[in-house]
């Protein structure tokens, strides 16, 4: 149930930190160190699906989430969904 609950709460460990006062443009910059961070230790390589299930659990709660969302699963390589992500708006709390 812990492995579950991370997807829905990603700061589940870290008491210090209220979900709820997370802005959307925080939980944009956090999916962004965490595709980095996987870039550099894994590389290109074809396993970068994976990463997508993670803008699930970044990019949600948030006025325009969903088409967020939609628009970085279309990514088809990890260096296209980053520059995607870099690439976004800043995003407003609703």
């Amino acid at each position: 149930m812990i492995g579950r609950g991370i997807f829905e709460n990603i700061y589940l460990f870290n008491e210090a930190v209220d979900p709820e006062s997370v802005t959307p443009a925080q939980k944009l910059e956090l999916l962004l160190k965490h595709l980095e961070l996987y870039k550099k230790i894994k590389g290109e390589g074809k396993h970068f699906q994976l990463m997508k299930k993670f803008v699930k659990c970044y990019i949600n709660n948030f006025p325009g989430a969903a088409d967020l969302r939609a628009n970085l699963m279309e990514s088809n390589s990890l260096d296209e969904l980053i520059e995607k992500a870099k690439e976004t708006p800043p995003v407003k709390a609703g």
